[in-house]
């Protein structure tokens, strides 16, 4: 459960789990999650796909209190693909916005809600003399804590 000494961390720990469960990876690697970049001078073409889920965000600026009793707490998340394949950066974004979409019974019981697309963006880079495709996905959701 989510809650709020730790909600950044069990936040990042609920779509981890929900996105490692849901998704495939299309060359069956053993790790092809990260919390941030891998060390990129260690990575071959062999290593990719990837994705990072980076850390969980947050504008507490916008904090809602509705009452003594409930507040909302609105959170972000940027999730990044990365790939040689551009068609293969397609199939795992559609399978990541299933993955989040068909669970959101899931998060909502952890107090997560209203997970919206915000924006996405697309990049080619050099990872050492390796050109990889990279998609960026950003979520936006909320926090509940209620007393």
């Amino acid at each position: 459960m989510v809650t709020n000494t730790t909600v950044f961390t069990d936040s990042w720990n609920q779509l981890y789990t929900i996105i490692s469960a849901n998704t495939t990876d299309p060359t069956s690697k053993s790790k092809w999650i990260y919390s941030s970049f891998p060390d990129a001078t260690h990575l071959t073409k062999a290593d990719y796909p990837l994705i990072v889920i980076n850390p969980i965000g947050s504008n507490t600026s916008e904090t809602v209190v509705f009452n003594r009793d409930i507040k909302i707490f609105p959170l972000r998340v940027e999730i990044e693909i990365y790939s040689t394949s551009a068609s293969q950066i397609d199939s795992i974004t559609d399978d990541l916005f299933d993955a989040i979409e068909s669970n959101i019974s899931t998060l909502e019981a952890q107090e997560l809600h209203n997970f919206e697309l915000s924006n996405s963006d697309s990049d080619t880079v050099f990872r050492g003399k390796t050109r990889v495709h990279l998609k960026r996905i950003d979520w936006d959701f909320e926090y509940h804590r209620v007393a």
